[in-house]
């Protein structure tokens, strides 16, 4: 059976917290096997140790003796410490995590809202520039197609009393003064 040893009997090997096995029982004596820790698989006895009860309220003291053992099928953290453990389990009654992850999914919906507006804007920004670049390049062209022709008519044909249609359309060539 496994037992923990609840008072240090011999220092550093049989300490308060040491994990063992009863190997044999005896009335004077428990045989016990260290089960964990650089003195595993060392045999030692454990006596019964003489307890005396502090702060009753009888004039007389009594005394008993009895093995600083006990049951050992489970451990709290405290005493687990140091311990090196090749499989250990964990009850726990309630969710101790439960915060951290309302905590991950609070962030995780912020820098996805994060992202999707920084995705907008970029889109946005993007459409604004190039109807500006399509507004602006359709200005340039009617503006050179406008000059173009009018120097063309005047310059090239300045004594034709009318422009040919495939020189300048109707309404330009009645602006700038031709048939």
């Amino acid at each position: 059976m496994p037992v923990m040893l609840l008072r240090s009997i011999k220092p550093l090997e049989l300490m308060n917290g040491t994990r063992c096995i009863i190997h044999n029982c005896n009335r004077h004596f428990v045989e016990v096997v260290i089960a964990a820790g650089i003195y595993s698989g060392q045999h030692h006895s454990i006596p019964r140790i003489p307890l005396r009860p502090s702060g009753t309220l009888v004039p007389f003291q009594f005394e008993r003796k009895q093995f600083p053992l006990r049951p050992c099928f489970a451990m709290t953290i405290n005493k687990a410490q140091g311990q090196t453990q090749k499989v250990i389990g964990l009850y726990l009654r309630q969710p101790i995590f439960a915060h951290a992850v309302v905590v991950v999914v609070v962030v995780v919906v912020v820098v996805v809202v994060v992202v999707v507006v920084v995705v907008v804007v970029v889109v946005v920004v993007v459409v604004v520039v190039v109807v500006l670049v399509v507004v602006v390049g359709v200005v340039i062209v009617v503006a050179v197609w406008w000059w173009y022709y009018y120097y063309q008519i005047k310059l090239v044909h300045p004594c034709l009393k009318f422009a040919p249609s495939h020189i300048a359309p109707s309404f330009l060539r009645k602006k700038i003064g031709f048939k």
